[in-house]
């Protein structure tokens, strides 16, 4: 504009072409700085160690407020206030209204730059950035104020901002991370303009609705209850409080004095594989349950869940414990919850398949509603196929199998096409075995896989195997009268005898291992071990009384004592 009048006024000739590019140059930038400071808010906050102030400020929330300037030399003053004496941060999200991932400035007794990556103290890092930097903070008229330069390339349209403060506490890196208040924002540093975006996390997904009812469970430390309580049965009672930077304080309680677990499983109607929480003894720690057996169940680190601890509170057993947030939100509607107790046994997870009452139920965080979900019951019938089906095969079907064929040839003589009749009917049934077995086996995995320890589904593979193998040998018998059908017979016999002790040993663990896991079938297990036991003496006095027959009869065909006396009469 002033080369433009500086022509008008003193050259007596027009300007030239590229005068007048830069005159319209000018007056675009011009117009376009009046816009922009017509439509921005000024700031009152003064610039560090100078009179003049900043000049945009934008309110992000009824507390925090930021404040810019305008771009020198590539980078962006910028400032957040907030009227608090604890620490203070602002910073650039990568998802619209998402605390994660994002880079932000810090102030407090933690000052600088952050990357968070999760909501956990583990996911919050001291870092180098190429897009904010030269963080200060001091307090100034009582408000906690950061100051932070910004690459001014980088503020390009709207942009998504998250914030989050502590009111007294300076302590920015706690575990878990706590804070009075965080939200998200979306701003447009050229023109002033900000609206809080689409999913904002002012209001997280578990904060209870006023239809769940009280808790009276106080929390640690605290003179104040959990915002929720649920019944998840008679006897355990789940406490939950509101969202506390991504993660929610969560108990259970129980009128017992053993252990007590709450977790969360991968299939909302299974207890394995899941992540739990149990107390054992006076201590509280999570577990990785692979299987319900003491082997399956290990200690193991997390994120998702931290701060296990246990108590004795007025005659119940208490677990707390801190869940990242987005565990309780499932797939929208809440997130399936198991549990199980034991009323005196406190030793855990040695104990941890004798328990008094276990389950699960789909858990509402926000509205404090569930349902229960049918847990177990499918797993006893399906035990009770399997256990009956093995011990009807191995103590009844293979023992008469065995016999027919030892014994069978003293009472029939019969042939089918070309072998013996007791020998076809052996191997027929023995096939059949293997098929059930196979079946059997079949039904354990699909049902119940993760409730067996790997020695009881080892033994099994194992008598699968050698199983199949001796149906298969039966049917490459080499000739009578040859060496080769000598040692056959000696092998055949030995894998038999090896097979029928496996299968023995696997139903004898698989009778403790139903103790174990379902301590409230007596009846079941102890029919199980007399139908095993009956099964094992029949077979064992028959074959033994058969055994002595067939000597007998041999002994009968070969004696002497019917030979006629030739008598030499003189």
């Amino acid at each position: 504009l002033l080369q433009f009048l500086y022509f008008i006024v003193s050259s007596p000739h027009p300007p030239t072409t590229r005068t007048m590019n830069q005159i319209i140059t000018c007056w675009l930038l011009l117009i376009a700085f009046c816009e922009v400071a017509s439509q921005c808010t000024p700031s009152t906050l003064t610039m560090s160690g100078t009179t003049t102030t900043y000049d945009c400020m934008s309110q992000l929330s009824g507390t925090v407020a930021i404040h810019w300037n305008a771009d020198a030399g590539g980078r962006t003053a910028v400032a957040a206030s907030a009227p608090i004496a604890g620490w203070l941060s602002v910073g650039f999200t990568e998802v619209a209204g998402s605390m994660t991932p994002s880079t932000c400035a810090v102030g407090g007794g933690s000052v600088g730059v952050y990357s968070v990556t999760s909501k956990v103290l583990s996911g919050i890092t001291s870092t180098t950035s190429t897009i904010m930097d030269s963080v200060q903070t001091e307090i100034v008229n009582g408000d906690r104020i950061i100051r932070f330069n910004v690459l001014s390339s980088y503020l390009v349209g709207d942009m998504n901002l998250i914030y989050g403060l502590h009111s007294t506490s300076t302590a920015f890196l706690t575990d878990p991370p706590i804070h009075d208040s965080f939200g998200a924002a979306r701003l447009n540093f050229a023109t002033g303009s900000g609206v809080p975006p689409q999913n904002s996390p002012q209001t997280p997904a578990t904060t209870p609705s006023t239809g769940c009812s009280t808790s009276t469970l106080l929390m640690i430390g605290s003179g104040t209850s959990y915002s929720c309580m649920l019944k998840l049965s008679n006897a355990v009672s789940l406490h939950w409080d509101k969202d506390v930077n991504g993660m929610t304080a969560v108990a259970a309680s129980a009128p017992v004095s053993g252990w007590l677990s709450v977790g969360f499983p991968v299939n909302p109607t299974s207890m394995v594989p899941s992540t739990v929480v149990s107390s054992s003894l006076e201590s509280a720690s999570i577990y990785s349950v692979q299987s319900t057996s003491a082997s399956g169940i290990t200690v193991t680190p997390s994120t998702e869940i931290t701060s296990p601890v246990t108590e004795m509170l007025n005659g119940e057993r208490v677990i707390r414990f801190n869940v990242q947030t987005s565990l309780l939100q499932g797939s929208g509607n809440g997130a399936a919850v198991i549990y199980g107790y034991h009323p005196t046994d406190a030793r855990f997870p040695v104990n941890s398949a004798t328990h008094t009452e276990r389950g699960s139920s789909n858990v509402n965080f926000v509205s404090g509603t569930a349902v229960s979900l049918s847990v177990g019951s499918h797993d006893v019938d399906a035990v009770r196929v399997h256990g009956t089906g093995m011990i009807a095969i191995w103590s009844y079907w293979v023992p008469l199998a065995v016999v027919i064929k030892a014994i069978g040839p003293i009472f029939c003589s019969t042939s089918v096409a070309g072998y013996p009749l007791p020998f076809v009917v052996h191997t027929l049934m023995m096939i059949i075995a293997m098929g059930v077995t196979t079946l059997l086996f079949a039904l354990a995995v699909n049902k119940f896989d993760g409730d067996v320890g790997y020695s009881h589904k080892g033994i099994g593979i194992a008598i699968l195997v050698i199983g199949w193998t001796q149906v298969v040998g039966g049917f490459l018998k080499p000739e009578n009268g040859t060496n080769q059908r000598k040692y056959w017979g000696w092998g055949h016999i030995l894998i038999g005898v090896t097979i029928f002790v496996l299968a023995v040993l696997q139903m004898i663990f698989g009778i403790q291992l139903l103790k174990e896991l379902y301590a409230n079938e007596s009846s079941m297990r102890d029919s199980m071990m007399i139908a095993l036991f009956i099964g094992l003496v029949l077979f064992v006095s028959v074959y033994i009384v058969g055994k002595v027959y067939v000597m007998m009869t041999k002994e009968k065909k070969t004696t002497t004592f019917d030979k006629p006396v030739e008598l030499n009469i003189i």
